[in-house]
Formats: C-alpha cells, sequence, structure tokens
C-alpha cells in the first residue's frame, strides 16, 4: 500500500495572550519567547520531512512559525487571511 499523501497540521506557538487566556481572535500578536522555542522544537522534531507544500495564516504568530527555514528548506510558504 502506497501513501497518497500525508497532511501536517501544526497550532503556532505560545503568545502572551495564549498564556493569560485571552481569546486572540484575528488580532496580529507574535509569539513571546515561549513560543518561539517551541518554534524551534518544532523545526527540529520536522527537519527530516520534506514538504511539497505548506500553507499558512497570514498571521505573524503563524507564519513564523511555519516559515522556519528548518522546517521548510527551500520550499516558499502560501498565506492566506482566511486561514
Amino acid at each position: 500500500m502506497s501513501i497518497l499523501a500525508r497532511v501536517f497540521l501544526v497550532r503556532h506557538g505560545e503568545t502572551d495572550a495564549n498564556r493569560t487566556r485571552i481569546i486572540q481572535g484575528h488580532l496580529d500578536i507574535p509569539l513571546n519567547t515561549v513560543g518561539v522555542g517551541q518554534a524551534i522544537s518544532l523545526a527540529n522534531a520536522l527537519r527530516e520531512v520534506v514538504f511539497d507544500l505548506a500553507l499558512s495564516s497570514d498571521l505573524k504568530r503563524a507564519a513564523d512559525v511555519s516559515a522556519c527555514p528548518a522546517v521548510l528548506g527551500k520550499q516558499g510558504i502560501t498565506t492566506h487571511e482566511s486561514f
């Protein structure tokens, strides 16, 4: 049996609003220090995975995680405001 597709769903890392249980919605709140560390950990965990396509919200906290060079290598990223 061959694999047709593998899909990875990743949530953005921690923000100060998350930490204090404030719902951010579409506010463009950046990652905090913990969130940056989580993004680096994610990059390390996925470093051997080759992505054909990467999609992300256009919010900075999501794009910072998904655009990490260690995750995507030279692969580009497609952002969209409705994600």
